[in-house]
């Protein structure tokens, strides 16, 4: 039901912005239920598409990501050269059973929210520029589709800062549990490496 919620907002953006432009989507009582039944599909498809952008920037090993440059700075910067070997040795020490769970549940929720936040923004930025076209378009929807804009700005504006907020907050959190966790760290470090100069990860790292 949550997921569903979280789908539904974005989705209820995008929609309002094409009833906007497009009024006669509406103009009937069973085209206004189709319209309900769809909204959660569509969010369900801005917040893909928007994790499909989050992936393709870098996704959970952005170089924003503090805490895997603190992975990167335990070593002599042999072992690890790159944000994705980092993010390796934080997932494996991540779901191991050393790791607080507390700590890896609050994770996973706060990331939850911060990609909802700004999936949410990202939907309501859609819906802005989609506005912009039906107010050049179509002229005699200006008024109402400008007070639709601005309302959709505003919405972007607000998620946006909560996901940044969240994030900035999450980000510290993580190098802190790093260094209440050194030993598991260096500990998973360690493995990989023999891995590595195995030849079974990574061999040239060697």
């Amino acid at each position: 039901m949550e997921e569903l919620i979280w789908f539904s907002i974005p989705g209820a953006l995008l929609a309002t912005a094409i009833m906007t432009v497009w009024p006669e989507t509406i103009d009937t009582e069973p085209k206004a239920i189709v319209w309900v039944i769809l909204v959660p599909a569509i969010g369900f498809v801005v917040h893909q598409l928007y994790r499909l952008i989050f992936e393709a920037s870098g996704g959970y090993a952005r170089k924003s990501r503090s805490v895997l440059q603190h992975i990167i700075n335990l070593t002599d910067h042999k072992d690890i050269k790159d944000n994705k070997k980092a993010f390796l040795v934080w997932e494996i020490a991540f779901y191991s059973d050393k790791f607080p769970v507390a700590f890896r549940d609050h994770d996973r929720g706060a990331w939850h929210y911060i990609l909802s936040f700004w999936s949410i923004s990202f939907s309501a930025v859609i819906s802005c520029l989609l506005c912009g076209v039906g107010f050049v378009l179509v002229s005699s929807i200006g008024v109402r589709v400008l007070l639709v804009a601005i309302g959709e700005l505003i919405i972007a504006i607000i998620f946006y800062l909560k996901g940044r907020s969240t994030y900035k907050s999450l980000i510290q959190q993580e190098v802190a549990i790093l260094y209440t966790n050194k030993d598991l760290f260096l500990s998973v470090l360690g493995n990989l490496r023999e891995m590595w100069c195995a030849g079974t990860v990574d061999e040239h790292l060697c």
